[in-house]
């Protein structure tokens, strides 16, 4: 911490954002010392060598940020994957499944998921739930 508070004393506010462009920036060496920051500490020194932004500690913790992340794993059982179908039918120009199936109001619905953890499972119960109506001819609205 110590070795923080003397580099950042010797930079002068002269000194310290005498940038003329991001490529000059760039070209900078990184002190050693500064490699090995985290934290506040980081941050602070970020801020103090740079004008372009102002860094800032995250809100979530590592480990609230980890655990919101889902595992990735290889897809490996070969019989599972469904075969591949070539269809040589036109395509239209343009198609709105509202118009389709304007029995099923799920599909008009555009849910709002911002920083849902779980947005994979809410967009594939939405599509199944459309697939169902449509299936009823809307008899099943889920």
């Amino acid at each position: 911490m110590i070795a923080i508070i003397l580099a950042l004393l010797t930079i002068s506010p002269a000194n310290a954002f005498k940038v003329v462009s991001i490529e000059e920036f760039k070209a900078r060496p990184i002190p050693e010392f500064a490699k090995h920051l985290e934290g506040q500490e980081l941050v602070d020194y970020i801020n103090a060598n740079q004008p372009f932004y102002k860094a800032g500690l995250p809100k979530l913790s590592y480990k609230q940020f980890k655990s919101r992340l889902m595992k990735s794993e290889p897809f490996v059982d070969e019989s599972l994957r469904a075969p591949e179908i070539y269809s040589y039918e036109e395509i239209p120009e343009s198609f709105d499944a509202r118009e389709k199936w304007p029995e099923c109001t799920s599909i008009y619905t555009i849910r709002d998921q911002a920083n849902c953890g779980s947005c994979w499972a809410v967009s594939a119960a939405s599509a199944m739930s459309d697939r169902l109506c449509i299936a009823t001819r809307g008899m099943n609205q889920v």
